[in-house]
């Protein structure tokens, strides 16, 4: 499998961690990455970090032995804190527009919401749970999962044509766009863009486009140290730094001083922050 990401910290209980697989070529369209988290060992207290909006929707398989559970993560406009615990958990991050071919429902309705698995798949839910159980290794249960989803895929629905010019539009703008600009680029009203845009993604076109550009200015912070505040708002389109700084606070619950500390080893509280992986964040124009 390919690793495309992996974050690790030591701390009293054991390391904590992420990382990211590459899905297989068929399912690389729909699929940004396979994830797991790594939290201490099996005696280890509960582990809570911070995870931050990304415009995506995430499945995550709870493998606990005796309480086994798949939920849905619906898109995300606020910081939430999560409790995560040593049983190795599997997540499933689609690019946005590609969750309703799988869940085969509009995603208007999922923003901040957490919802079972069995509500969109009914009994082929608890089937999946119980094939993951029984597999062997992070591998096995990882084919296990990408067996199912191309099971489902093949039923699917297209997605909207201008909603993922859309969506492409704004990953290569890196959200220093308007609204208005994004309609006529993939030649929509503003009134169509805003009708069509939450069923595939769960945002507004508006919103979708203060997450992108929170999340790659965030990137930018955690590459570049040494850039201040105000360089780093003006490159992404920010009006000033206190606009940024607001954004910051509305999205990730800090201002990006303290995220920068904090990703950097400056302060001894490291909470994991979710990390666009690099091909989502380079997700482009072209099919």
């Amino acid at each position: 499998m390919n690793l495309l990401l992996e974050t690790r910290r030591p701390m009293p209980g054991g390391p904590v961690g992420f990382q990211e697989f590459a899905p297989s070529s068929p399912l690389r369209a729909h699929v940004a990455c396979f994830w797991t988290g790594v939290f201490g060992s099996a005696e280890s207290l509960p582990y809570t970090h911070r995870v931050l909006p990304d415009g995506c929707v995430d499945i995550i398989f709870i493998l606990n032995a005796r309480s086994p559970k798949a939920v849905v993560i619906g898109p995300m406009l606020q910081p939430r804190l999560v409790v995560s615990r040593p049983n190795r958990d599997i997540g499933v991050r689609f690019y946005p527009t590609a969750a309703l071919a799988f869940l085969r429902h509009s995603l208007a309705t999922l923003q901040e919401r957490v919802v079972p698995l069995d509500e969109f798949c009914g009994p082929d839910s608890s089937r999946l749970l119980e094939q993951l159980l029984v597999a062997r290794g992070f591998a096995s249960q990882v084919a296990v999962i990408e067996t199912w989803l191309l099971a489902r895929l093949r039923r699917s629905a297209t997605p909207d044509p201008h909603v993922v010019q859309a969506v492409k539009w704004t990953y290569a703008e890196r959200g220093r766009l308007q609204v208005r600009q994004l309609a006529k680029t993939v030649g929509l009203c503003e009134r169509q863009l805003r009708r069509k845009f939450p069923v595939w993604t769960g945002y507004t076109p508006k919103q979708f486009v203060r997450v992108l550009r929170f999340q790659h200015a965030l990137d930018a912070l955690n590459r570049a140290r040494e850039r201040d505040d105000a360089t780093v708002a003006a490159m992404h389109g920010y009006a000033d730094q206190a606009h940024m700084i607001h954004e910051f606070h509305e999205l990730g619950g800090d201002a990006p001083g303290r995220f920068r500390r904090l990703r950097h080893g400056g302060a001894e509280e490291c909470p994991i922050f979710s990390i666009l992986t690099p091909g989502t964040l380079r997700y482009h124009r072209e099919p």
